[in-house]
């Protein structure tokens, strides 16, 4: 043995993290787009109820995916602070 695992276990916690934070703003701005695209269709779809009830599904999703990736970058943050320190 090296000795050396300690510091390959932070390096490859690290590369993980860094990957994930990667992965939730590639997934923000897809939940952030299929929001903004409910909208869309919500207001320009005003006058049939098929349109606007396709809008309310996607604006709903898109909430649910923006909540959902803000507390997964809320609980990276947190590991990020409990093994680096900072």
């Amino acid at each position: 043995m090296t000795g050396n695992t300690s510091a390959t276990f932070v390096t490859v916690v690290h590369s993980v993290l860094m990957v994930m934070q990667l992965l939730v703003w590639l997934l923000s701005g897809t939940a952030i787009t299929v929001f903004m695209f409910g909208m869309v269709l919500y207001i320009s779809r005003s006058a049939g109820s098929k349109g606007q009830q396709d809008g309310k599904e996607l604006i709903k999703w898109g909430l649910i995916g923006l909540f959902i990736i803000f507390s997964l970058s809320g609980i990276l943050a947190v590991m990020r602070i409990g093994v680096f320190g900072s």
